[in-house]
């Protein structure tokens, strides 16, 4: 496992997820043009939870990006267990969805660092230090 992660790194979430939810590239000349499949079986709603993880993977407040990316991870899990053909592409994504957890959590603790206190401090169970406090504990 940890040569997968050395070699993928999880850094190319976008590339994961287009590997998992299919695509088509034109080619010219000798290139001819590629064309992905999507992995079948995925869950219901799968391809907008990842829409949504990668129209928020830039936001400053990380609550709504940590809930997509551990949903997206929760759903990927049983897909994991099962023997698949496509299984790397599997892989490659979880890897990749777990490397933007941790970077979405340092990004949390460097907003909370950086924030005033707290007048009236929020009990909320989704402000982020709770879920923060969650994923860590």
């Amino acid at each position: 496992m940890r040569t997968l992660k050395a070699v993928h790194s999880g850094a190319d979430l976008e590339s994961a997820i287009s590997n998992c939810m299919g695509y088509r590239a034109e080619g010219q000349g000798f290139m001819v043009g590629v064309q992905i499949n999507p992995i079948p079986g995925l869950p219901s709603g799968f391809p907008e939870l990842l829409r949504f993880v990668l129209e928020h993977i830039e936001d400053r407040n990380v609550e709504a990006l940590l809930e997509g990316l551990l949903e997206a991870r929760q759903e990927l899990r049983p897909l994991l267990l099962k023997s698949t053909g496509r299984l790397k592409d599997l892989l490659f994504l979880d890897i990749a969805l777990d490397s933007t957890v941790r970077t979405a959590i340092e990004r949390g603790y460097e907003e909370l660092n950086n924030a005033r206190p707290e007048v009236n401090p929020s009990s909320s169970p989704h402000s982020i230090k709770s879920c923060i406090s969650s994923l860590l504990f």
